[in-house]
């Protein structure tokens, strides 16, 4: 008799990525064996931040999100000529199911630019992997893929922060 006889596999590969090996982030089940959930994020092949879960998720339907809160103030900055609002840190947080696997720091952000070449996919890895000790391209996801959902919650200035970039712009220009 085959004991594993109605047991599923479990679905490994890229569920999204804007992956270039100089920089860009991924989340996936690990590598292409294990799958524990894995979520990477490639400064410039400068810093590589690794958040990943423990345990490799069972065969089922998952909910897998990633969080960032960022540390700066945001691009917004920047209507005032002053760029201390971009390239900043934050913590990044992984989550299976509602249950926080992992949470890291980013020490910084990519300012202001992306490459031209890179992309977003979603249920493969693109043209080149985030951390080529991870996967190997194209990495395609074995599983189904329900649901993507992006939310983006920019920093919002408060008035004081707008009164600080206001001073800071008119003492530069004194």
């Amino acid at each position: 008799m085959n004991r594993t006889a109605g047991l599923r596999k479990v679905a490994l590969g890229a569920l999204a990525a804007s992956s270039l090996f100089a920089g860009g982030s991924a989340a996936f089940p690990q590598q292409q064996t294990t799958g524990t959930p894995v979520y990477t994020y490639n400064l410039l092949d400068l810093k590589r931040t690794r958040l990943a879960g423990t345990e490799a998720l069972p065969p089922g339907k998952h909910l897998i999100e990633y969080d960032f809160k960022y540390n700066g103030l945001s691009e917004r900055t920047l209507a005032y000529n002053n760029t201390s609002g971009v390239g900043k840190g934050g913590t990044g947080t992984l989550k299976v199911d509602g249950k926080v696997v992992s949470t890291e720091t980013l020490e910084a952000t990519l300012p202001l630019v992306k490459q031209l070449d890179d992309t977003f996919n979603i249920g493969s890895a693109g043209a080149s992997p985030v951390d080529d000790k991870d996967y190997k391209v194209p990495f395609k996801f074995t599983g189904t893929i329900n649901k993507v959902t992006i939310a983006v919650d920019p920093p919002v200035l408060t008035p004081a922060d707008i009164q600080k970039l206001q001073s800071a712009t008119h003492s530069a220009s004194d």
